[in-house]
């Protein structure tokens, strides 16, 4: 019912593009093309400059990460687009934005899994929807890889105002892992649609690595960086 009710909704009243108003799509693909133009690759936890996003061999040492890719910064186009996927409800956003993961990701083989970091149980009651699984499942489906969500919240705390060091006391309680034997001896590729000092992502590929996934990778929609 409600995907009918959807869809609609979406024959009475089309979305436009928030950038050219363009019927039909809520970012059309020459403007995404436009807000999600190549960032140069570096470290997410240090910004240094390395080769398809990997952490630096020094900031390897404190994180599980090997990989974190990021679309574009929390800015212009991207960052209204987010503003109304997550605050106004405007579910369509998902396409556009997996879209753009999937032109940032690299090649991927048959038994990667797709993993969302699952957001707090009062902000999906809130919107309706969990925007981060509704990212991860679309881009599952454009790459064939299979979902999994192994991941759940241990606590319900908002980053939101947060700065880093208290950003990263969260995180060490924000998840847990029920499901440890999904992600053994896989290669994972979490899913977020914002980070600023990817503690979130951090913490999250600790408990898969522990788990005994042979490899943790990460892509974001967004980079909103600390001022």
């Amino acid at each position: 019912m409600t995907a009918l009710l959807e869809r609609l909704v979406s024959i009475i009243a089309p979305h436009h593009c928030i950038n050219c108003g363009i019927e039909n799509n809520i970012l059309c693909s020459a403007c995404a093309y436009d807000a999600f133009s190549p960032m140069p690759s570096l470290c997410v936890f240090c910004e240094k400059p390395t080769i398809d996003w990997q952490v630096c061999a020094n900031c390897r040492k404190t994180t599980s990460l090997r990989s974190v890719w990021v679309a574009a910064e929390y800015d212009g186009a991207v960052a209204e687009l987010l503003k109304l996927y997550k605050f106004e409800r405007v579910k369509a956003a998902h396409a556009p934005l997996a879209s753009a993961l999937d032109a940032l990701m690299p090649h991927t083989e048959p038994g990667e899994l797709i993993i969302p970091l699952p957001t707090a149980p009062n902000r999906i009651r809130q919107r309706g929807y969990d925007q981060t699984v509704l990212v991860a499942k679309e881009l599952a489906n454009l790459r064939g890889l299979k979902l999994a969500m192994p991941l759940a919240r241990a606590q319900q705390t908002r980053q939101v105002g947060a700065d880093r060091r208290q950003r990263q006391e969260q995180a060490k309680l924000a998840y847990s892992l029920p499901k440890p034997e999904a992600v053994k001896g896989k290669k994972i590729w979490l899913v977020d649609d914002i980070c600023t000092t990817s503690a979130s992502l951090g913490e999250a590929a600790k408990l898969i690595k522990n788990a005994g996934a042979a490899e943790v990778n990460a892509v974001v929609v967004a980079w909103q960086r600390l001022v």
